[in-house]
């Protein structure tokens, strides 16, 4: 069973019950203030010989969470507690409570450790033991309980007692404590110098790089060249051993072949790591996603980041590091093998951990941990394993290879036959090490080497074979249906689905895991099966040189099925259980490109191309431009493949608002497809609606409409009537006559859209899905809403399955249906709509994006239908704030606020203020929607009843019969009265009463004009 606390002693030392009494007092205070009993482990048998005790209690030794030792002269003078306290401090780490699980209580005065009587080894020992928290009980030692009426005892006695309340708690805070980290190795052991030095930089508000000493320089810290020597695990042991005290969480973050900081962090976002999402202008500017990243640091409690396996020294720039909260908000722990000289930065705001290799004693626990009751069953194994340590001079990787492999092989002298198959070299270049540094390499190459050899033999064709395959893949992102695949070529029963341990696949995969030659990832599927391992990248390099196939070829047959992976992905991106590969792809295409492969460039292209569409554009962008320079420099100047390049950089170019450079690019592709195909080829087609989308985006609607109209030509001429494409182009063309107000025109385009997507797509894309909420938008502008409102819902539940509750197109079409509410005069749904789109929009964007400001802008119009005026003015006024900070003073979306705002003021009798806000709101509308436009007319009616208030009769006249003009327009291009028109003449009837003019019926001035609604 597990224990709360594990009592060491000297057993003379409880001769008259001292410790026994010790053991009875935290017992009582414990269960007083827990309320339960505190599970203690207090052995007072005498011992009868080291294997029997060892075998006694090495299980509820590591089964504590904290270790009281009572010391004593007697007791630094026993082996056996020596032991006890040595291998409880081996194995701290996976306490979570490094450095804080053992209590030392002083009973007797120990030895001076400066004294040059006492034992070199009991000195180091003894100062050890009085770097941690310490307590004094010597006075209840030599005069018994009744001591402990004195206040100072009392006192420490209570100290005591609250330490190990507050160290058994540690455990309950760390299993609160959130993280992505990958699963920590059970057999870790040691490396408590190196944990101890981290913990005390981290205290410190410094940088923590972890790595391997350079060369014997003291406090330099770096890995030089070669890797094994556990800078991954050092770091994840340092997370998991003090859990507790990140309550904010602790977040392993990959780094190879990163050169940004900035782009690194982004995978706090991507990983869902920290429950964010990025806005959409943050996914398209780098620098605002960092700032993001920083707000989102600060909002938390205390956190761990973990830079893992930095290759680029650029990634650690002052520049951004030291914008990360240095206020004890946030430890930053960075592994690498680069040099300390290559890291920038100040030295004293870094300090360099040195990973060296494994200390002998140290090196045989982690031999014997893999052991059955984590021991050798014999002293002579024991011995031939201490052998094979020294053999191997402590190099981590090495050690554990060796340590995995006799772990499973259980004949009685495993470790002796092990010893004797190493080669004898190996003994020579062990020797030369310690005067030798180029020896040293060569021998850590050497010793993985041959002790890998080992575990490599027993492996069955069907393991050995997807290692083998594995070492080409990105070393943490061994995609395992991958593996499956490639393969199958030549172990068809891998076909077998799905992957269980049972088949021929999941056999194999789980030999690999079992030897660690794979490692989880954590990334699983639905039911949990593992998608990608890990392994380690100098294993990788050692399996790929051993393996026994044509590397090109089996790299040509990986990256195929890569771009397979890509083409499926781009079928089945909706299906959220595919999106784990776009990792995997990105890391290959990363990998391919460091290496100047051909076929790299390809797939870094299709992989852009992913990270376009899921919206990481700080990702998408540095490929998109790579592959652009590669095929520049490959091909001659006007080659389409430079069309297609720069069309893609152009479109994320576009959804990152930066349009003139995009335009350049977009005209730039336009010319080579029209030069390379004709003029009149679907690409060409494609590229003109490319440059049209610009032109819409910047306002420039007369230069955009050609271009549609000539894209849908071609695609009408080249492809079938059902086609994707020929759906885009009405798409496109039907917003833009909608933008214009020919919304007859803009009507039938939109409905053929909708009947070629549900021709050529499923009836719930989203695509149907967008294409619905675009008409039932046009149909509500139309005054048609029973038309309108089926169409929104059934858009809205097709967006709630293909992206969930909380995606902004959810929020979008929420709030496009709470206004077909707010027109049937069902407030009390249109609110609560409208509220849960202002709650996702300020979810997924930043506070002052505009999808925030509209959501902002239809509650207060709710709020002001609703007659809360003092509820919905801060609301117009925040809203009017955001659209004129984003899109400028002159937009309508200004005009929106600008005339709701005026009209509330009307209400509150704010007249003069409400006057120049509609005058400013008509002009806005008049210049950027058209004379004509219903818009205008509900500004014109606006104001001329502000003036009709105020007694300004003939003002007003002109104005209502204005607008009442564009409503019958409106009423001839529709088919419907505008729902203002009855408000409108109403009030135009009474002023001209109160004016004393003839009282005639407007609505029947203007029924000859109307013409009858055309047939549904």
């Amino acid at each position: 069973m597990p224990f709360d606390l594990f009592i060491s002693y000297s057993r003379r030392d409880n001769e008259r019950g001292q410790v026994t009494a010790l053991k009875a007092q935290i017992e009582a205070s414990f269960c007083a203030f827990a309320g339960r009993d505190l599970r203690v482990f207090f052995d007072t048998h005498e011992i009868a010989g080291m294997d029997d005790w060892r075998q006694k209690i090495q299980r509820s030794l590591r089964d504590s969470q904290v270790f009281l030792a009572v010391l004593s002269p007697r007791y630094v003078a026993s082996p056996y507690c020596h032991w006890e306290w040595e291998d409880y401090v081996r194995y701290e780490a996976m306490r979570q409570c490094l450095g804080e699980v053992v209590a030392p209580v002083f009973f007797v005065t120990l030895p001076a450790a400066a004294d040059p009587k006492t034992d070199q080894a009991i000195a180091r020992w003894i100062d050890e033991i009085q770097r941690r928290q310490t307590f004094d009980l010597r006075p209840w030692n030599d005069a018994g309980e009744q001591v402990l009426e004195q206040a100072h005892v009392k006192k420490t006695l209570e100290e005591l007692n609250n330490s190990v309340r507050d160290r058994l708690n540690r455990s309950d805070l760390a299993n609160k404590s959130p993280n992505n980290l990958i699963k920590h190795n059970p057999a870790f052991v040691g490396r408590v110098r190196e944990l101890t030095d981290l913990r005390n930089a981290l205290t410190k508000n410094k940088l923590g790089v972890v790595g391997a000493r350079e060369g014997q320089m003291p406090g330099r810290a770096t890995v030089q060249g070669l890797g094994g020597m556990g800078k991954t695990e050092l770091a994840l042991a340092y997370a998991h051993a003090f859990a507790w005290d990140y309550p904010g969480g602790r977040w392993q973050i990959p780094c190879e072949h990163v050169t940004d900081l900035r782009v690194a962090l982004l995978h706090l976002a991507n990983a869902n790591a920290f429950n964010f999402e990025f806005t959409q202008d943050e996914k398209k500017n780098i620098a605002l996603a960092f700032e993001r990243v920083l707000r989102e640091l600060n909002l938390r409690e205390r956190c761990l980041l973990i830079l893992d396996n930095v290759s680029d020294p650029n990634l650690l720039q002052p520049e951004y590091l030291d914008r990360l909260p240095r206020d004890g908000r946030v430890d930053l722990i960075a592994t690498t093998r680069l040099a300390p000289r290559a890291i920038p930065g100040a030295a004293n705001g870094q300090t360099f951990i040195a990973v060296d290799e494994l200390p002998e004693e140290d090196a045989l626990a982690l031999m014997r941990s893999h052991q059955p009751e984590d021991r050798f069953a014999r002293q002579q194994e024991d011995d031939e394993a201490r052998a094979i340590v020294r053999l191997l001079r402590g190099f981590t990787l090495a050690v554990e290879t060796a340590a995995i492999y006799l772990g499973r092989d259980t004949a009685p002298d495993a470790c002796r036959r092990f010893r004797e198959r190493l080669s004898p070299d190996l003994l020579r270049e062990s020797e030369a090490t310690a005067i030798d540094s180029a020896v040293a390499v060569r021998h850590r190459v050497r010793s993985l080497e041959e002790t890998l050899a080992f575990t490599l033999q027993t492996l069955t064709p069907e393991a050995l074979h997807l290692l083998e395959i594995a070492s080409l893949l990105p070393a943490d992102q061994i995609a395992l249906p991958w593996l499956k695949s490639v393969g199958a070529e030549k172990f068809p029963a891998f076909n077998a689905y799905p992957i269980e341990p049972n088949t021929a696949f999941g056999q194999a995969e789980e030999l690999l895991r079992g030897l660690r030659l794979f490692q989880s990832s954590g990334v699983v599927d639905e039911d949990g099966r593992l998608l990608v391992a890990r392994m380690h990248r100098l294993v990788q390099q050692l399996v790929a040189q051993r393996a026994g196939f044509e590397k090109e070829q089996a790299l040509e047959r990986l990256v195929g099925h890569a771009e397979s992976k890509c083409k499926l992905l781009e079928q089945g991106w909706l299906d959220w259980s595919n999106r784990w590969e776009i990792e995997p792809l990105r890391a290959l295409a990363e990998e391919l490109l460091a290496l100047n492969y051909a076929k790299g460039f390809y797939l870094a292209h299709e992989v852009a191309r992913h990270l376009h569409r899921f919206a990481r554009y700080a990702e998408a962008e540095p490929l998109m431009r790579r592959v652009l320079a590669n095929d520049e420099a490959r091909y001659s100047k006007g080659h389409p493949i430079d069309a297609t390049a720069f069309n893609n950089l152009a479109c994320l170019l576009g959804d990152t608002n930066r349009l003139g450079d995009a335009e350049a690019l977009m005209r730039s592709a336009l010319a080579i497809d029209e030069a390379c195909h004709g003029k009149n080829h679907p690409i060409v087609a494609t590229d003109l609606n490319n440059l049209a989308q610009a032109f819409s985006r910047a306002n420039r609607l007369a230069e955009a409409e050609p271009l549609y109209r000539r894209a849908l030509a071609i695609d009408e001429a080249a492809e079938d009537p059902d086609h994707r494409a020929i759906a885009r182009d009405l798409t496109n063309l039907g917003a833009l006559l909608m933008a214009t107000n020919r919304l007859t025109d803009a009507e039938s385009l939109m409905r053929r859209a909708i009947a070629v997507d549900e021709a050529s797509l499923d009836k719930e894309h989203p695509e149907v899905g967008t294409d619905l909420n675009n008409l039932a938008t046009l149909l509500h502008r139309m005054n048609r809403l029973a038309e309108a409102e089926p169409l929104i819902r059934r858009a809205l539940a097709i967006s709630e399955a293909a992206y969930g509750q909380n995606h902004p197109y959810v929020a979008t079409q929420l709030n496009n249906l709470a206004q077909m509410l707010l027109a049937t005069n069902r407030l009390t749904e249109a609110e609560s709509l409208i509220r849960r789109a202002l709650a996702i929009s300020e979810a997924a964007h930043s506070q002052d994006h505009p999808e925030v400001a509209t959501c902002l802008g239809n509650l207060a119009t709710l709020l002001f239908v609703a007659n809360r005026l003092a509820e919905a003015e801060p609301l117009y006024r925040r809203a009017l704030l955001i659209f004129e900070t984003s899109y400028g003073r002159n937009d309508p979306n200004v005009a929106f606020c600008l005339n709701n705002l005026a009209r509330l003021l009307q209400d509150t009798n704010r007249l003069s203020e409400a006057e120049l806000l509609m005058r400013r709101a008509l002009a806005i509308r008049e210049a950027s929607c058209g004379e004509d436009h219903p818009e205008v007319a509900i500004s014109l009616a606006d104001l001329a009843t502000l003036l009709q208030v105020t007694s300004r009769l003939t003002e007003a006249a002109p104005l209502y019969r204005r607008a009442l003009d564009i409503f019958v327009k409106f009423t001839r291009l529709t088919g419907q009265p505008h729902p203002h028109f009855d408000g409108v003449n109403g009030n135009y009837r009474a002023l001209l009463t109160k004016m004393g003019g003839p009282r005639m019926n407007v609505w029947k001035r203007f029924a000859n004009l109307f013409r009858p609604p055309p047939p549904s």
